[in-house]
């Protein structure tokens, strides 16, 4: 069953509440982003423990005044306090993805949305200007020429995405997926994903089972709920589930 997740965003923080896509009138609120205790482990339910990983097949919708995205379902909501601009974290470590990818090393994976009051540039500039400083900072080493385009959300509202594969550490690499947008109120807010796995693993391309999975989930954000889709999530989890059996077998 599709979770929606309504969200208040509120002086001391954002608070979260849950309810069913059928209307469960039985709404539990859940741990406040300021609480500590929504501190997620490092990684999600041991193997062991679970049996074969399986492909998720659902998705949660966050829904908020301000915006709605799609995000995977499992992954673990932390605590935003002292993160600037943050209004949303998740980790995916083991939540739906491979715990480790083809070379044995650990997949981490992070969600993250802000809003960025002080934001002026156009959503494509300021993704240029991102990756800019990233490929003219020398802790790190751009492994692709970063992807750069400007689509409409499907509000209509017009939007950019930025896509950026790097490394800090020779035997770690990066994809950094962002998608940003102005709201009506001049607002801007990015959403934005990054998965690390070891130097050569294809979990961390582009053009991989994962980047092509997030990217998805980026690309439904938009400020009028009611213009909502989740048309673009299907193929990608049905592609996701091929490729997850690729690796893990039926």
């Amino acid at each position: 069953m599709k979770t929606i997740l309504l969200l208040w965003l509120l002086a001391t923080g954002m608070a979260v509440c849950r309810a069913s896509l059928a209307g469960d009138p039985s709404t539990k609120p859940t741990a406040s982003l300021d609480d500590p205790s929504s501190a997620a482990p490092a990684t999600g339910p041991a193997l062991e423990q679970e049996g074969p990983p399986k492909p998720p097949d659902d998705w949660k919708i966050m829904r908020s005044p301000q915006l709605t995205i799609a995000v995977p379902l499992d992954w673990q909501q932390v605590n935003t306090k002292g993160m600037g601009n943050a209004v949303l974290l998740l980790i995916g470590d083991g939540r739906g993805i491979p715990a480790l990818d083809e070379n044995s090393r650990p997949i981490h994976a992070r969600f993250l949305l802000e809003n960025l009051p002080k934001e002026k540039a156009a959503p494509k500039d300021a993704i240029i200007a991102m990756t800019r400083n990233i490929r003219t900072d020398p802790r790190f080493r751009v492994l692709t020429p970063p992807k750069i385009e400007e689509f409409t959300l499907a509000d209509g509202t017009a939007a950019a995405y930025g896509e950026l594969e790097c490394s800090d550490d020779p035997n770690i690499a990066k994809l950094i997926q962002i998608v940003q947008a102005v709201d009506s109120k001049g607002l801007t807010w990015r959403a934005q994903t990054q998965i690390s796995a070891s130097a050569d693993s294809k979990a961390a391309r582009g053009d991989g089972y994962l980047g092509r999975w997030l990217r998805a989930h980026l690309r439904t954000m938009v400020f009028n709920g009611d213009k909502f889709s989740e048309d673009p999530l299907k193929p990608a989890y049905k592609d996701y589930a091929v490729e997850f059996k690729k690796i893990f077998g039926e």
